[in-house]
Order: C-alpha cells, then sequence, then structure tokens
C-alpha cells in the first residue's frame, strides 16, 4: 500500500516547552555550536573521544543553563562555513552564541599561521586549501549579529589563533562583586569577541580532553554560584599544568562579558516572598499557558507567592483528556521546522450512538515543530541508502528536492525512527514486521497524524 501520489509525507517533532531561569533575568537567548570530528578522510588519526567530549558539555548546557545546541559532526570546510554563516544571521543583537570547535589543528611556524582541520582536511597541504585557517575562522565569527560571542578552540596548536590580542584582558566592570540580576545585566552591557584554546601555537593537546574536562567542572559549580563568568573559566582551565590554555579577544573587545546563567540563579531563597525575577517567571507561565511552564514556576519557588494558582492549574491540565506530546523533548534548534503554539479546544460528539471516548471533552495539545516542506527524495534517498532499502519510484518526474512519492505508511514511521536516531533523539515507534506501537513520551520525530498506531488490526490514518 503506497500513499496517494500528492499526499506529502511529513515528520513532526513535538515540543514541551522547557523554560529558563535565564529569561525572568534578561532578554536574549544562548545558543551553543559544536564542531567536531571523530574521523577523517585523508590519513589523520581519528578522535573518537570527541563526540562524548562534546555532548557531555552541551548537555550540561542545556539542561542546567537553557542552552538551544546545534552539533556538526565531521563537518567540511564548506560545512563549517556555511554554518557559521547561518547562525550569524540568525541570532539577535542581545542573543548569545558560544561556537565550541574539538579537531585536529596544525601550525605552519614558517607563515605563523594555524588551522582547524575538517573532516575532509588533507593530511599535508601545502596551501591550506582544504584546512580552516584560524584568520579566517575569526573573519567569519566576527560578523555575527550577536553582540556576545565565546569561541572555544580544543585543538593541537589551538593559540595560533587570536595572537594579535592575546593575554589576559584587565578587570572588566560586569566582573566585580555584585548582585545576581546586576551581573548578568552589567556583563550584558558591553559587546565581547572573546576566545579559549586548549594550548599554545606551540603544543600539541591530548586526545582525552584535560579542556573539556575542566569546561565541565567549570559549569558543574554553575548550581552554587548561579553564574558562570570568563573569569570563572579561566579560573578552572588555567589549573592544566599542561598544555597550557589561552585566552583573550580577537577583535578587541575586551570589556564585555559572556555569562552562563544557572537555572537556579538569582531565584533567591523561594521562602514565600517574591521578587521581579519570581513575578516575571510567572507572568511567562501565564502567557505559555501550559502544565509545563506552571509546573516549572512551582518547582523553581516551590513555596512561591502563586503556588496554589500554579498547582491548580497543573490538576486543571490533568483533570483533562490532554494529548502530551513529550514532557522530556529537548528544547533544540530545529531551523527548517515552523513553531505551532498549543492550546485547547472542545472535541467529540453527543451523539447516542457515540463511544465513551468520543463524548465532548476538552483537548489541550501542546507546542510543537513541524518540518516547513515535505520529505524530498534526497532526504528520503540518505534513509534508504543508509538502511539497504529499494529506493522509491520517482515515475519520471526527477528525484532531488522534489517531494518523495510512492513510500508506504511503514516506511514513513521507519523513516521518522532512523532520522531521530540519526539526531540522537528516542524513537517513537516500535516497529515489528507489519506491527507497530509508539510511545508518544518520546522525543523523536513522528507523523503528524497519530493515527490508529497501537491499534490491533488497524490500517493506517489515510485510509
Amino acid at each position: 500500500m503506497t500513499l496517494p501520489r500528492f499526499l506529502p509525507l511529513m515528520v513532526l517533532l513535538f515540543f514541551s516547552y522547557s523554560l529558563s531561569a535565564q529569561s525572568a533575568l534578561r532578554d536574549g537567548k544562548d545558543y551553543a555550536i559544536f564542531f567536531y570530528c571523530t574521523s577523517f578522510d585523508q590519513g589523520w588519526t581519528s578522535l573518537p573521544e570527541t563526540e562524548e567530549e562534546v555532548k557531555a558539555i552541551g548537555n550540561l548546557l542545556q539542561s542546567d543553563y537553557g542552552f538551544q545546541l546545534h552539533y556538526v559532526k565531521n563537518p567540511s570546510k564548506a560545512d563549517i562555513k556555511d554554518e557559521i554563516t547561518k547562525w550569524n544571521a540568525r541570532v539577535r543583537p542581545n542573543d548569545q552564541v558560544l561556537y565550541f570547535f574539538s579537531t585536529h589543528g596544525y601550525y605552519d611556524a614558517a607563515a605563523d599561521e594555524g588551522f582547524l582541520v575538517p573532516h575532509n582536511g588533507k593530511l599535508r597541504d601545502t596551501y591550506g586549501d582544504t584546512w580552516l585557517s584560524y584568520a579566517e575562522l575569526g573573519r567569519r565569527v566576527t560578523k555575527s549579529n550577536s553582540k556576545h560571542v565565546l569561541l572555544a578552540l580544543d585543538a593541537c596548536y589551538s593559540g595560533a589563533f587570536g595572537d594579535r590580542y592575546k593575554g589576559q584582558p584587565g578587570g572588566t566592570p560586569w566582573e566585580a562583586d555584585a548582585d545576581c540580576a546586576d551581573q548578568v545585566e552589567n556583563a550584558l552591557s558591553y559587546p565581547t569577541r572573546r576566545y579559549f584554546t586548549s594550548g599554545s601555537k606551540n603544543q600539541r593537546t591530548p586526545a582525552r580532553s584535560l579542556f573539556a574536562r575542566r569546561w565541565l567542572t567549570a559549569l558543574r559549580q554553575g548550581q552554587e554560584k548561579g553564574v558562570v563568568r570568563i573569569r570563572d573559566l579561566r579560573y578552572h582551565l588555567g589549573s592544566i599544568p599542561n598544555p597550557k590554555p589561552e585566552d583573550g579577544s580577537f577583535t578587541g573587545h575586551e570589556d564585555g562579558g559572556f555569562v552562563f546563567v544557572h537555572r537556579s540563579a538569582c531565584q533567591g531563597s523561594g521562602s514565600g516572598g517574591t521578587d521581579a525575577a519570581e513575578e516575571q517567571l510567572w507572568a511567562q507561565a501565564q502567557r505559555l499557558k501550559t502544565k509545563e511552564a506552571y509546573a516549572f514556576y512551582r518547582q523553581v519557588y516551590p513555596n512561591g507567592r502563586y503556588r496554589a494558582q500554579a498547582e491548580a492549574k497543573i490538576k486543571a491540565f490533568e483533570r483533562g483528556k490532554t494529548i502530551t506530546p513529550s514532557s522530556t523533548t529537548r528544547r533544540r534548534d530545529l531551523p527548517d521546522m515552523i513553531f505551532v503554539e498549543g492550546g485547547s479546544f472542545q472535541m467529540g460528539s453527543s451523539d447516542s450512538d457515540a463511544h465513551d471516548d468520543e463524548m465532548p471533552h476538552t483537548v489541550t495539545v501542546d507546542d510543537f515543530y513541524m518540518h516547513r516542506f515535505e520529505v524530498t527524495f534526497e532526504e528520503y534517498d540518505q534513509f534508504c541508502e543508509a538502511t539497504s532499502r529499494k529506493k522509491p519510484d520517482d515515475e519520471g518526474w526527477g528525484r532531488g528536492k522534489r517531494p518523495v512519492i510512492h513510500v508506504s505508511w511503514y516506511d514513513a514511521v521507519a523513516y521518522c525512527n532512523w532520522k531521530s536516531k540519526q539526531e540522537g533523539l528516542q524513537e517513537v515507534y516500535r516497529i515489528s514486521g507489519t506491527s507497530v506501537s509508539a510511545d508518544w513520551n518520546a522525543d523523536g520525530y513522528r507523523l503528524p497524524n497519530r493515527g490508529r498506531v497501537g491499534i490491533c488490526g488497524a490500517q493506517p490514518w489515510w485510509q
């Protein structure tokens, strides 16, 4: 059985809105873009450790600091440039952007020039055409719309980056001991282009990165301190004896800061009093009107001023018949998807022959994302090649970016699972031959309509 010819195959990722306490402190979002290479085409030693290291940092940034993550595994030189260009245009002035690179590096002493080695970089490249020079990297990152950019280079000889401004900047106004919220506000009042490298331009770095380990240590202490600052990172990275990390500014913007604001930062004791942060967090929960938003307020302020109202809202959601796509879905960068705001509506029929589950009731749908366009032959062909499936017939229309046709419903759910696995998400569908069930609490991709998956003997939803 195949889909009707022009019925688009689309995938949907439901997204339970994840609040961050940072939103109550400042205007702007936080992004972390990780470029890492585990293998290389041209003879460089493999670096399988990089994936584990960057994802450990990313997971902590996401769970404790509200960062939105984007991973670029085994990028080519062109991939790196394209991704940076995309993010430069996407972010806004008040956003913070962390670019983290973990790969091989090379230093040409004669030319006093350093390079990052991408996935397709040659082992010996006389002119450096397949490597990305630090000079070009600095120029590209500097063009970001964001006023606050931090670059981390975990690579051999990475100290060749930023030579013009190397050296620890003097004390900055925002790093003085001050009220927690004031530290955040003051830090982001100044533009910044700062960097940290895992060593000097003459030093190799070990495969098991001490640099990445110290990043984790600094971020883990954020729960205690509330805010992790440049000087906190410098303190922890400075404890590495060899190779010695370096830092500085690569455009001369030395006054600005970059802050990692823990989700519990500046929230007070939660003992029943109220402050500006609590008021803003409650206002955001009221605006979002989701169970997760009210639950997050209650978590941050267990004895807060609006505790009773939050609990009443949560109970109201629990009493209704709620479609909850996922309570564990991670907030991620989804540039190819459209955000659809959730809400509540009345569903059902009062006809005498209606079943119990068809009677009128309130249904609440959480926020979710849906792909902007149909799945293309190009995208689906990648799935077929990876899973050794026969590619569907295009009937002479051509492949490429045309919407894929002649795909069965069973192939569609298999594609969703494959796409989820590629991005490290939980697979939604459990497939055994023609028997398919679903875990709606998983955070992976799924079809736009739940259909009757999981009901014995049911047909695909379009029939």
